[in-house]
């Protein structure tokens, strides 16, 4: 990973174990700029945005659609696979970084705060509303309604990282560090599993592919079958390259996923996958030394396209059908179409589904989203200040029955109107 994103956790007071979690949900160039934001914040007083400008061709609003934005100062929202939940950080009393939960576009700004201050790793939430994360003192934990908190075991390890759960609160994956294997320490891949007989979680432990710092894994399908991560290269270089892991949690089999072929730097991880773990998507070094985003499927890798005039993006998120991926190019919310590779900036969605983006406000990234597309959140910046944003259409994102390029407006509505 990038040294700047390590930088910049030193710089927010965060731990080192929670940098994968950080990677998730922000490209480099997002984590620049809310690093100047925090440091400066006059700087981001009329922040940069691509967003149009000007008057507008006023669209009439698309029945189902609607845009809603959390508090100042909240950011990297996680949702739960069937829409109902979301969980996000914010920022308590300008200083502290805290965890909410809260039901999808419920109006409540900044949720319903989970636990005390020291939880600030937020790995996932559940449909019934469980959070796992981990606290900056480096141990995984795991709330349930009405806010009770319960640590998780790491047993002999020195820390762990809680990264993602599946539909139900059975099982958690993420990864626990060894100080004392290796010269440098070892993290390993971790699978918490739920005994509903002794009520308490049971830890197991993989190795990754190849040597060294070994990796992680960050994100799970709903069922808890399959799980996606980063771990050391495989191949025994004599360097610490991260690569990007599939894992079948049925037969506990690691498989490497391919770097892009031909270019002379080889980082990348997988940060999120289809419920079927036919779709991977996450970030690779491009051809220009650049993280950029891609797609694993059908055992190859393609580089997802950026917009015109940007040379960073990255792979956040994907629809539970594998349709529909999301992320960020540059400092702009993207969404790909996983058949066709196409991208599209999400405003361009918003504004012709008769939506208004408030003036000063761009879309940074998508985070998560749901199983078909239909419901998108993730991160923005409002005049400076950090914000939460909720996204429901009534037809998922992309369209599939429109040609890509192709703007919404009263074409889109006709063909909506026939789905």
């Amino acid at each position: 990973m990038k040294y700047s994103i390590v930088i910049w956790i030193a710089a927010m007071g965060l731990t080192l174990a929670m940098l994968a979690q950080v990677a998730q949900a922000y490209s480099q160039e997002e984590l620049d700029m809310i690093s100047a934001c925090f440091s400066s914040p006059s700087t981001c007083a009329a922040p940069t945005s691509s967003e149009p400008t000007g008057p507008q061709l006023p669209l009439t609003l698309i029945p189902g659609a609607a845009l809603s934005f959390r508090g100042d100062d909240t950011l990297s929202p996680r949702m739960s696979p069937d829409g109902s939940q979301i969980a996000f950080n914010f920022l308590s009393g300008g200083a502290v970084f805290r965890i909410a939960r809260a039901g999808w576009m419920d109006g409540a700004p900044f949720g319903t705060t989970v636990g005390p201050s020291t939880l600030t790793g937020l790995g996932g939430i559940d449909d019934s509303a469980v959070v796992a994360g981990t606290r900056t003192t480096g141990n995984p934990w795991v709330s349930s309604l009405p806010g009770d908190l319960s640590l998780i075991s790491i047993f002999d390890y020195d820390s762990g990282t809680a990264n993602d759960l599946g539909s139900n609160d059975q099982r958690i994956v993420g990864s626990v560090f060894d100080a004392d294997s290796g010269p440098f320490g070892d993290n390993r891949l971790a699978i918490w599993d739920f005994n509903v007989v002794t009520m308490d979680w049971g830890l197991t432990t993989r190795n990754g592919l190849g040597f060294g710092f070994q990796g992680g894994l960050l994100a799970m399908t709903p069922d808890g079958l399959f799980a996606v991560g980063l771990s050391d290269s495989a191949a025994a270089t004599g360097t610490f390259d991260a690569q990007a892991i599939s894992f079948d949690l049925t037969t506990n089999t690691t498989t490497a996923l391919p770097f892009l072929a031909g270019t002379p730097h080889n980082d990348a991880l997988a940060n999120a996958l289809s419920d079927d773990a036919s779709i991977i998507i996450g970030n690779v070094d491009g051809f220009l030394g650049t993280p950029v985003a891609a797609q694993w499927s059908g055992g190859g890798i393609t580089e997802l396209p950026r917009l015109p005039g940007h040379t960073e993006s990255a792979g956040l998120a994907v629809a539970g059908d594998g349709l529909t991926a999301g992320g960020s190019s540059g400092t702009d919310a993207v969404v790909w179409d996983t058949t066709t590779f196409g991208v599209r900036k999400l405003s361009g969605y918003v504004l012709g589904a008769g939506l208004t983006i408030p003036a000063g406000c761009l879309l940074t990234s998508v985070t998560d989203m749901d199983g078909d597309g239909l419901l998108l959140t993730g991160n923005a910046l409002c005049s400076g200040k950090q914000r939460v944003y909720e996204l429901e259409m009534p037809y998922p994102v992309p369209e599939p029955s429109l040609p890509w390029g192709l703007m919404a407006g009263v074409g889109m509505l006709a063909l909506r109107r026939n789905r």
